[in-house]
C-alpha cells in the first residue's frame, strides 16, 4: 500500500489527464450531435469522470503486482461494467437523453480512460525502476 500523500498525487495527476483526454473525445463528438445527443455526451462524461476516479482510487493505493491490486482492478472493472449497465437501464425510453449514443460514448470513454490508467501505472513502475537502477 502507498501512503496517503502519494495516492493522491497519483489520482490527482491520473484524474487531470483523464479530464483533459475526456474533453477532447466531447469537442471531438460534438458537431456529430443534435441537442439531445450533446446534453448525452456531457451526462456520460460526467459520468465516467465519476466512476474513473472511483475505479483508479481503488487502484491507486496498491502496489503494482500484488494480489491486492488484482482484486481493486477487478472492482474497478466490475464497477464500470455495472455503471454501463445501469446507465444503459436508467436512459431507456428517454425522450431528453440518447441511450445508444450514452452506452457507446461511455464504452469509448472506458476503454480510452483505461489504457490511460495503464500508461499512468507503467510510467510510474518505468520511472522508479530507473531511480533505482541509478542508486
Amino acid at each position: 500500500m502507498t501512503s496517503g500523500r502519494a495516492w493522491f498525487a497519483r489520482l490527482i495527476g491520473y484524474l487531470v489527464r483523464a479530464l483533459v483526454w475526456t474533453a477532447a473525445m466531447v469537442a471531438l463528438g460534438w458537431p456529430f450531435f443534435a441537442e439531445s445527443g450533446r446534453r448525452t455526451l456531457v451526462l456520460v462524461a460526467l459520468v465516467a469522470m465519476v466512476t474513473q476516479a472511483l475505479a483508479f482510487g481503488l487502484l491507486a493505493g496498491q502496489r503494482p503486482g500484488s494480489p491486492r491490486f488484482f482484486g481493486s482492478w477487478a472492482a474497478g472493472t466490475l464497477l464500470r461494467l455495472g455503471v454501463l449497465g445501469g446507465v444503459g437501464f436508467a436512459l431507456e425510453g428517454s425522450k431528453e437523453f440518447e441511450p445508444v449514443v450514452a452506452l457507446l460514448a461511455m464504452a469509448g470513454l472506458f476503454v480510452v480512460l483505461m489504457l490511460l490508467e495503464l500508461r499512468t501505472l507503467r510510467c510510474e513502475r518505468i520511472n522508479r525502476d530507473f531511480r533505482t537502477s541509478q542508486d
